[in-house]
């Protein structure tokens, strides 16, 4: 089997035939095993058989908005007595309308015979936090069923695990798990097209900081040279310190510097407790059922005027969740709702000029406004405006 360079190719092979069960259609999902390894630094058999146990805690969703479109990520199980949660960006499920989890323990055997566990993921009950440090959602599983017989579940969380210390020198070693997309190769066959995923783990260094720590958020936030993208985006990241492992935080996103693209990593400290579980009871975090809508006011001036007249009209919103919104306008919806303006902003207040000389036909129009938060909750109002 081929490596990438930079990459430690893990023992864990997932074949997913177009149409699987992750994928709303009919099908199956193979898992087979393999091991090879390859990476920037020299990578001991010593630090590969400490982070193994790591890998044990890492899975593979696949998400759909509903709509015929599909995406995958990574995330953590952190297993309670009989919970199992997920720990990942929320960017990975935002907009979906079902995920999945695919696991399968890497450290179980070298036999090539397919095993793994498929679980729901509860994103409508999700915890969820966004804001400029932080990134992350954690939800519920529930399993649906075993691929074979000899399928492992996720083991209950290593009650060794530590936490990283607030501040990790520069230069500190890193480790990234996950399945990147980078690792993704589709083979066609008369079943389908098939898509291999590989369990990865990427090494690198801290190579800066990002944000200095609040009160709120007391950990600082890391850029790394470890390879991530949108598909190991929500795993795992672990960290060398004075001759050990600790889990640093989560693999968030990627900076595009002028020659390179580096990835940050969430400090798991400004998300969980790791020795206070379950994390679902974390008390910073918001339930995604509970997020109410913004509510939005929109008015304009003048109401009526002549052909070529510059209207202005104004949305206010307010939202009890403090999240940032989104706003779009149609300014006549009698042909249905077709947007005229969309762009995101962080103030409640928005404005538009808008010149007549498209409505230069007198008549009464009615304008659009709609405006939604973060996690799709939308508020719509209303207002006439008249050309003469």
């Amino acid at each position: 089997m081929k490596t990438k360079k930079g990459f430690i190719q893990i023992p864990l092979f997932i074949t997913i035939i177009t149409g699987v069960l992750i994928l709303g259609g009919g099908g199956y999902l193979g898992i087979k095993k393999y091991q090879s390894y390859s990476a920037q630094k020299p990578v001991t058999e010593n630090s590969i058989s400490n982070i193994n146990k790591y890998m044990e805690y890492v899975g593979y969703i696949s998400c759909n908005d509903g709509k015929g479109n599909s995406w995958s990520g990574s995330g953590s199980i952190w297993k309670y007595d009989s919970n199992y949660q997920f720990l990942t960006n929320y960017h990975v499920i935002e907009g979906a309308k079902g995920c999945q989890l695919i696991y399968s323990n890497p450290n179980n055997s070298d036999t090539e015979e397919s095993n793994g566990v498929f679980y729901d993921l509860d994103i409508d009950n999700a915890l969820v936090e966004i804001n400029d440090i932080v990134d992350y959602a954690i939800i519920k599983l529930k399993k649906i069923s075993f691929i074979s017989e000899s399928s492992d579940e996720p083991p209950s969380v290593d009650k060794n695990f530590t936490s990283c210390p607030k501040y990790l020198p520069l230069a500190t070693s890193v480790f990234v798990i996950g399945f990147p997309a980078t690792t993704q190769t589709t083979t066609q066959t008369q079943a389908g097209d098939v898509t291999s995923i590989n369990l990865t783990v990427t090494n690198g260094i801290i190579s800066s900081y990002d944000d200095n720590p609040t009160s709120t958020y007391p950990d600082y936030n890391y850029f790394i040279t470890a390879k991530i993208d949108s598909g190991n985006s929500g795993g795992l990241a672990i960290a060398g310190y004075k001759n050990n492992l600790c889990v640093m935080g989560i693999p968030t996103a990627v900076k595009l510097g002028n020659y390179e693209i580096q990835g940050m990593i969430q400090s798991i400290n400004n998300i969980i407790n790791i020795s206070d579980l379950p994390i679902l009871e974390n008390k910073k975090a918001r339930n995604i059922a509970l997020n109410k809508a913004p509510i939005v006011t929109l008015s304009v001036n003048p109401t009526s005027a002549l052909a070529g007249t510059t209207f202005l009209f104004t949305a206010k919103a307010t939202d009890s969740d403090n999240d940032e919104l989104e706003y779009r306008i149609d300014l006549d919806d009698s042909d249905g709702l077709n947007w005229d303006e969309n762009f995101s902003a962080r103030g409640n207040v928005q404005k538009w000029d808008v010149n007549t000389t498209k409505y230069n036909s007198p008549g009464i129009h009615r304008a659009t406004v709609e405006v939604r938060d973060r996690f799709g909750k939308i508020g719509r109002d209303t207002v006439t405006w008249q050309v003469f």
